[in-house]
Formats: structure tokens, sequence, C-alpha cells
């Protein structure tokens, strides 16, 4: 089920607003801890993305380091399916740190966003993980049949609009970025 959220003025908006916004700074905050902590800089991770877990937020496992020379064995390994990644080395205690750093890195979880659009999470069983963007000001919800929004603000929509949505939103970046 498609869902946004427009008017800004609105709880719903509000709050979810607030808490894509907290996770995108999450994200940042554990780049820059991750640089500081490791000395290494990355040009990949490897791990899961964003809206793609029950956690909202990246998920480090590896890394491809633009310095593979610089790195420490004690600390890191080579992933053995993937020679260019490197994963915590746990036969040594530095390993060790480092994965629990990594695990312990602030996150957001997709229950976050359930409690935020005011739905009661009393699911059991299988179901969608809610995916939530903010879009050209616009909130975009994807929910499980199962969770129905009671907010009047949050509003269902077809999937061909919600794709419209961050098409548009997606185009505009890239410009931007160009």
């Amino acid at each position: 089920m498609f869902y946004k959220v427009t008017r800004k003025s609105s709880a719903a908006y509000k709050k979810l607003h607030a808490l894509r916004t907290r996770e995108l700074q999450i994200d940042k905050d554990n780049k820059k801890a991750i640089k500081e902590k490791t000395g290494l800089d990355y040009q990949k991770y490897f791990g899961t993305s964003t809206n793609q877990t029950f956690t909202r937020t990246l998920i480090y496992s590896g890394f491809v380091f633009k310095n593979p020379e610089k790195v420490d064995t004690k600390t890191w390994k080579r992933d053995s399916n993937l020679p260019d990644v490197f994963v915590s080395n746990t036969r040594y205690k530095l390993g060790r740190e480092i994965r629990e750093f990594l695990q312990g890195l602030p996150s957001s979880n997709y229950s976050y966003v359930l409690e935020a659009a005011s739905i009661e999470e009393g699911i059991y069983g299988k179901f969608t993980i809610p995916y939530m963007e903010i879009c050209c000001d616009i909130i975009l919800l994807f929910l499980d049949d199962k969770h129905i929004p009671t907010d009047p603000n949050i509003i269902e929509i077809t999937s061909k609009e919600f794709e419209a949505i961050r098409d548009q939103h997606f185009k505009k970046k890239e410009v931007t970025n160009g």
C-alpha cells in the first residue's frame, strides 16, 4: 500500500520528517566515526543499505579501502569470496573490537516508522518492512497491507503516483549533483 504525507503542519509529517532527517544524520555520523576509528578511507562498503532491513540505516560488514596496503591484518582480513573487500579479522582482539564497533553504531529501526505514523505494530508472522523517504518535500510511505494508517494526513496513493514522485525527486537530485 502506497501513501504520501504532504501537509507539513501535520503531526504525522513532522514526526516522519524528523525521523528520516535523524536517520540521514546517523548515516553521516557513522561514516565519520568509521573514518576516525579505522584511520582509513573507503571507496565502497559491504553490508546493507537504508530502507532494506529491520534496521533502516546503513549496516557495515566490510570495506573496499582506497589504500589497501595500509590495512592492519590483525584488524582486517580479505573476504574469501570478495577479495577486494576487507572484513573484521575476528581471530585477533583488534578485529573483534572493530566488529563490535561496527555492530554498535547508532541505527534506526523499522518500528520507528510505524510509531511516527501512529500505526500499531501488533502483527505477528510475515509482513513487509515499511519504506519511508522524503521526496520533493513529500513523505512517501510503502506499508504492508496489515499496517493501516488512521491519520487522515496519510493519504493512500497509487503505485504510479508513488513512482512518479520518486522519479521526479531523483531526477532533480541528479541535476543538482550532476
